[in-house]
């Protein structure tokens, strides 16, 4: 009765993942995170449920036990495997209602250990069973042959133990098939989570550096900034300046100019009434500037007078007034 209902319930757990998964479902960060959790904490009490189950697994295949012994283990393996049973049909509930791509995917590679596991259940039951309605035959003959009960005996014994290790050597393969899954499950999950570290330290570096990089442009930005206010600021006052004495040279040169020519002027159109030796006329020869007195109307009409000029004097050669004689007259300097 007990493994009818085990088998019923075993299909309607196969016929309910079988349906058609509606629209997958994407998580969000959190959901996610949430999910992964809720699925290790199923699979640690999986975990645990199955190694009682193995437990008492292979406590109904061990040898020399009386009947009743074999019948107690029987109902306690039993019960251990239908509380598996129904965390099983838990998990994979919350594998289909999640609807996700790796919900599903789990719920696929659960179902198929799940019936595996169902299997050898259901094996280890009927030997268990078969061995139970030996020992009652073997004991109910027992006392009409006692040879034939001896050779029974030791041939169910030998059978017995046979099938013991078989099924325990299956149990411990089983298990071990059980913690590699769940061991590469953990390392999967552990990647993905170092993983995701990695890829937040490695965008919070290249945030900071980009805003290094943009502290150091604005410093650029601004000195540069700086530099050209000044270079402007300079370059207007040398400007200023180097006109300035430009347009003063230019202006006492022209004058300097000027004066010398209304000097000439002077000289030539003086009239000549009276004789004067050549030894006055040498020792006459050098004057100064304020000496030069030019008459006549073109001196006036010509240009500035030269006394004007506050500069050093300077000796300059001219043309004296009777032809053949030079004057040497300290005159100012154009130029600074």
């Amino acid at each position: 009765m007990a493994d009818t209902l085990l088998q019923e319930e075993g299909a309607d757990n196969l016929t309910e993942a079988s349906v058609k998964p509606k629209r997958i479902t994407k998580l969000s960060w959190k959901s996610k995170e949430n999910f992964e959790i809720t699925m290790e904490e199923f699979s640690v009490d999986l975990a645990h449920r199955w190694e009682r189950t193995v437990h008492y697994m292979s406590e109904v295949t061990q040898p020399s036990q009386r009947v009743l012994q074999l019948e107690g283990a029987l109902l306690r393996f039993k019960s251990v495997y239908e509380t598996y049973q129904k965390l099983c049909t838990k998990y994979m509930s919350f594998l289909k209602s999640t609807n996700t791509e790796e919900s599903l995917e789990e719920l696929k590679r659960f179902e198929h250990l799940n019936q595996e596991r169902s299997k050898k259940v259901s094996e280890t039951k009927a030997n268990v069973e078969a061995r139970i309605t030996q020992l009652q035959e073997t004991a109910s003959h027992r006392s009409t042959s006692t040879r034939h009960s001896k050779r029974s005996s030791r041939s169910s014994h030998s059978r017995s133990s046979t099938l013991s290790e078989l099924i325990r050597a299956r149990a411990e393969v089983e298990a071990a098939k059980v913690r590699a899954a769940f061991a590469d499950k953990k390392a999967e999950m552990e990647a993905e989570a170092a993983r995701k570290k990695a890829e937040m330290e490695a965008e919070a570096a290249r945030k900071k550096a980009e805003i290094e990089v943009l502290d150091r442009k604005c410093d650029q930005a601004t000195a540069e900034a700086k530099l050209r206010v000044l270079e402007q600021a300079v370059g207007s006052d040398l400007d200023s300046v180097s006109m300035a004495n430009s347009e003063d040279a230019m202006e006492r040169t022209k004058n300097y100019v000027l004066n010398q020519n209304s000097n000439f002027s002077a000289t030539s159109e003086a009239p000549d009434d009276t004789y004067t030796p050549l030894r006055h006329q040498l020792s006459e020869n050098i004057v100064t500037t304020q000496d030069l007195k030019p008459s006549g109307p073109s001196a006036h009409q010509d240009g500035p007078s030269s006394h004007t000029s506050p500069h050093k004097p300077q000796t300059i050669k001219y043309q004296s007034v009777n032809p053949g004689v030079n004057i040497l007259a300290k005159l100012p300097s154009p130029l600074p």
